[in-house]
């Protein structure tokens, strides 16, 4: 399955390694850029990446950001496939 996850904090990271631990295919990115996401969940094979590349061609995405920063990402939500599932974390 092809997942993003959207935040690389404790929870966006941890989800991210453990799906790709499991055989899927995962991109990951946060705010601060690919160069930020922990050795740990890259070395897991999780595959950093920019927000704007993880919307497109997957079978979820997966939201693990605050739950204010929510709005910010808006733009980016609504670009998001009719048929893409989208989960939130509500952290």
């Amino acid at each position: 399955m092809k997942v993003s996850v959207i935040g690389a904090g404790p929870i966006g990271g941890n989800i991210a390694r453990r799906l790709s631990e499991a055989g899927h295919e995962v991109l990951i990115a946060n705010a601060r850029g690919p160069e930020s996401v922990s050795a740990e969940v890259s070395d897991a094979g999780a595959q950093p990446a920019e927000l704007e590349a993880v919307t497109q061609d997957r079978d979820v995405i997966i939201l693990a950001i605050p739950f204010g920063v929510q709005p910010k990402l808006k733009d980016l939500v609504t670009t998001v496939p009719e048929n893409t599932v989208v989960v939130d974390t509500s952290n």
